[in-house]
């Protein structure tokens, strides 16, 4: 799977994820950006989460090209106010995909949040509530289209939310052990974005190895995350 940014969003974000991926020699993230895609992967939080996606997406059909975007001003949910603006941009867009932490929030919660944006961007919709990945059929301007509302939601001991980073340090936990994590999160009082930022670019980098090099533990670490992306690789 090929990653490609949109036209609209961060640039600088977009950069990063190219840079991040021929560091790590995956060769997958292009920079020329575009409009024409079917398939568009939005970033709730950014950065790791771009990480992730490209190493997710070297598993992949590495002939299929989705799009990738951080909006501008909006982070997490609040992303949603803000879909038609991608309608618009794209006129193939049949996918979007929205990539963001569950925080400390309940999952009905978060159910409802989707709900209350989609309507506040005036759009309808049919939504089907699976727990940590939410998907919603869409209709603007006698278009449908589907989005896939994803979210970080992986139960690490000592964590006090829910991220990206609680997946990282559990694979973190594969490469360094589990108290080496543990003293981490016990330094941060249980903040996971403090902790993965605490082990430092190199020991990251390590954990990100072991994500290329070991398919298995992407499966096991990140089954919705893998679920979504092979829906909309097939």
């Amino acid at each position: 799977m090929m990653l490609r940014p949109f036209t609209l969003g961060v640039q600088k974000f977009a950069r990063s994820a190219y840079f991040f991926a021929c560091r790590m020699n995956l060769n997958n993230v292009v920079l020329n950006p575009t409009s024409d895609v079917r398939h568009l992967v939005l970033f709730g939080d950014g950065t790791p989460e771009n990480y992730v996606v490209a190493i997710l997406a070297h598993h992949l059909n590495e002939r299929k090209v989705i799009g990738i975007a951080k909006h501008q001003e909006r982070t997490g949910l609040d992303t949603l106010t803000d879909v038609r603006t991608y309608f618009k941009a794209s006129k193939r867009l049949e996918t979007l995909v929205l990539i963001t932490d569950r925080n400390k929030e309940t999952l009905d919660a978060i159910t409802n949040s989707v709900k209350a944006r989609l309507e506040k961007a005036g759009l309808e919709y049919e939504l089907s509530d699976e727990g940590v990945v939410k998907i919603a059929t869409l209709r603007y301007d006698e278009r449908e289209a589907d989005l896939i509302v994803l979210l970080n939601d992986f139960r690490l001991e000592g964590a006090k939310a829910f991220t990206i980073e609680n997946h990282l340090l559990y694979i973190a936990i594969e490469v360094f052990g589990h108290e080496y994590v543990r003293e981490l999160l016990d330094e941060t009082r249980g903040d996971p974005k403090a902790a993965w930022r605490r082990l430092g670019k190199r020991k990251q980098a390590q954990v990100f190895r072991c994500m290329i090099e070991k398919r298995e533990i992407i499966e096991q670490v990140f089954p919705q995350h893998v679920r979504v992306l092979e829906l909309i690789d097939g």
